[in-house]
């Protein structure tokens, strides 16, 4: 849920307007179709030999496919995280971010220099590098459950205004081509 739905809810306007009205939503769909069937196969798999991953992989290519599948796994976790980091540090003390809006660095706040998030970088990565050496991950099952609700009022949150924007502007569709400029 915080993988696709959090992240997705908050990239979503920005994709649209580059990649346009017309050519984000196929992707959407092609992406979504082929992500369900990716995720069905492995299903299948696991439901024949069992196993995690790693072990998947040298069931069906032997050592070379647990090495494979091993480093593939932590380049995606890796991509995945850097990514986070980044998003929080960004949103946090980057133009448009929490902190120069809080404070009324006018500049900051409407989109002026992005120095401030090379601050957040490293106090985010000092808050969740302890945080990813504990082994039982049942330990935070309270404060994931904690991180859904929060989502899920999120997007009650953003539904809402949203809702109320369109009701009071009308939908807007200026600058938001069929096919956004990144491809013509």
């Amino acid at each position: 849920m915080k993988g696709f739905v959090a992240t997705g809810v908050l990239y979503i306007p920005n994709d649209f307007k580059a990649g346009g009205y017309i050519f984000t939503p196929i992707t959407l769909i092609v992406s979504c179709a082929l992500t369900l069937y990716c995720a069905n196969l492995l299903l299948q798999v696991h439901a024949k030999t069992g196993g995690s991953f790693p072990d998947m992989g040298f069931k069906a290519y032997g050592k070379p496919g647990k090495i494979f599948v091993e480093i593939v796994l932590v380049c995606s976790q890796f991509g995945f995280c850097t990514a986070y980091v980044y998003f929080i540090a960004s949103q946090i003390g980057g133009a448009g971010g929490v902190i120069p809006c809080i404070t009324g660095d006018n500049d900051m706040c409407e989109g002026g220099l992005e120095l401030n998030k090379w601050i957040w970088m490293p106090i985010s990565m000092a808050i969740y590098v302890p945080l990813v050496m504990v082994r039982r991950i049942e330990v935070f099952a309270v404060t994931h459950l904690f991180g859904d609700i929060m989502i899920l009022i999120t997007l009650i949150v953003i539904c809402s205004y949203a809702g109320i924007d369109i009701g009071n502007k009308g939908i807007m569709m200026d600058g938001i081509k069929p096919i956004g400029d990144a491809w013509t």
